[in-house]
This record gives structure tokens, C-alpha cells and sequence, in this order.
């Protein structure tokens, strides 16, 4: 019989969760982390047609909000658990401290475990980018944290008298030049964004070929993919969730149950 796993990444403005069962990821959404209207508790109990989780796992980078998942885990009881880098399991740690790495960079390097054998780059962009490096010969490295896209983005019109603010979800122009201060700003905030990845892979992969001898695959994941797929980005291999299929492979270890993922 298999388990019903529910996996949560709790990042600074939004916890992403997901329900997996089998090899199947049966339902997804998010719950805003800001505030103290947080609630898991709909997540926890039966929701026709999926049942109740069997067990919890999450990274963390906001132990307020990872208290209340805990919390209310255990008022359910349902088992909870947290990554840390301590319990990753087959991934190694090549990293001066680790007390210092963030649970969801980790659970992105064994995402990418799932999907690709090391050398690896795994681009992470959300609220922050982040960019980890795990080589065949050491494992995980550490990587880059640079400003997200919506970040560059809100920082134009808060800083600036004059430039309006921009709208997301209605951005049309990502190349050539702008005729008009919005698109002026569509156009710098995507191109920017994307040749600041681009350098980032490339200091980083130069790195990786001297310690592995080959290039890295690039794996993507996070929110901001849909601002700048028509950048070069878009041609690299996109997992939407890849951060919970990290979490969830360390089930069968931290939960004592099946994770349900297959991993190489």
C-alpha cells in the first residue's frame, strides 16, 4: 500500500506544497508566508478526492511559519519532519559550513539527483535566485544567491521618483527596445535578468570543468521561469517541482514511509 506524502517548501514569501502519492504528484498549490494568517490545517485533512496525508516533510527558511507546520502536524497526528544538512541522505556536503546552507538549496541538489548525474547546475528563481553546483567528485559545492526577478523589478519603482510600477502578469515586450518606460523596464528587467543567469552559469561551469573534467548538466525550477522563457533560459530542461521531489525523496528515511519518486 502506498503512502500519501505531503511535502511543503516554505520560502520567504510563499510556502509551495504538494501532495504525492504513488509516483504522482495529485495536487499543488501555495499559502502566502508573510503575515500570521498562515493555515496547513486544510492540507492535513481529507479533501475529496485525496486523502489525508500519512506523513509531512519540508524545507525551510522561516522557522515561524516552520512552527506552525509543525504545530499543526502534530495536533493532526501526522508525522512532520524537516530537512537540514544533516539528513540529505546520498547527497555529500563539500562546504565550509553547512549550518549555513538553506534547507530548499539542498532539497534542489537532490532534486537534481532525481533527474541527472552530477556534474550538475540547478537554477533556482524565486523571490532570490539561487544557482547550486554539485560535482561528480565532491558533490555539493555551494553555488550563487542573487536578487530575484520580482525584486529587480518592485526595487526600479520603490527607489525611483518617477518609473511606474510594473505588472507582472502583463509584461509583452522581453527584447529590443523599449518605446515606452514600461516597456523600457520590461525590457531591462528580463534581458538583465537573464544575462546575469547567463554569467552566473558560466563562472560557474568554468569552476565545475576544473574540478570534473566535463561540463554540467543546468536543470531549472522556480516562478520566475515563465518571465524569461523566451531567453535562453527556456531551452534548458524545466522542473516546476523540482524542490518538493528533493523533499519528497527523503521520506522513506525521515518518515519511515515510501517517498513514491523515482530516483537514479
Amino acid at each position: 500500500m502506498s503512502a500519501t506524502i505531503l511535502t511543503v517548501d516554505i520560502g520567504n514569501s510563499r510556502a509551495h506544497w504538494g501532495l504525492f502519492s504513488d509516483e504522482n504528484l495529485i495536487a499543488h498549490g501555495n499559502l502566502t508566508s508573510r503575515g500570521d494568517a498562515l493555515d496547513f490545517r486544510p492540507l492535513l485533512q481529507p479533501n475529496s478526492p485525496h486523502p489525508a496525508p500519512d506523513g509531512v516533510i519540508a524545507c525551510s527558511v522561516v522557522p515561524r511559519v516552520s512552527q506552525v507546520l509543525k504545530e499543526q502536524s502534530e495536533e493532526a497526528s501526522i508525522p512532520c519532519e524537516f530537512l537540514t544538512h544533516e539528513r540529505v541522505g546520498p547527497l555529500r556536503i563539500h562546504y565550509p559550513k553547512p549550518t549555513q546552507l538553506g534547507p530548499d538549496r539542498l532539497a534542489n541538489a537532490l532534486g537534481g539527483l532525481i533527474h541527472a548525474e552530477p556534474p550538475f547546475i540547478v537554477i533556482d528563481m524565486g523571490t532570490a535566485v539561487t544557482l547550486d553546483a554539485i560535482t561528480a567528485t565532491n558533490g555539493y559545492e555551494g553555488g550563487a544567491i542573487a536578487p530575484g526577478f520580482a525584486f529587480l523589478s518592485e526595487y526600479l519603482t520603490e527607489k525611483t521618483a518617477l518609473l511606474p510600477p510594473l505588472d507582472l502578469s502583463r509584461i509583452h515586450r522581453r527584447t529590443g527596445i523599449g518605446r515606452s518606460t514600461e516597456e523600457a523596464m520590461e525590457v531591462g528587467c528580463t534581458k538583465g535578468f537573464a544575462g546575469m543567469i547567463r554569467e552566473l552559469v558560466a563562472t560557474t561551469t568554468e569552476e565545475i570543468v576544473t574540478i570534473d573534467g566535463r561540463e554540467p548538466k543546468v536543470l531549472v525550477t522556480g516562478g520566475s521561469f515563465n518571465w524569461v522563457k523566451e531567453s535562453w533560459i527556456g531551452g534548458l530542461p524545466f522542473f516546476p517541482h523540482l524542490t518538493l521531489e528533493g523533499v519528497l525523496s527523503r521520506a522513506p528515511d525521515l518518515l519511515g514511509l515510501p517517498s513514491g519518486s523515482k530516483s537514479k
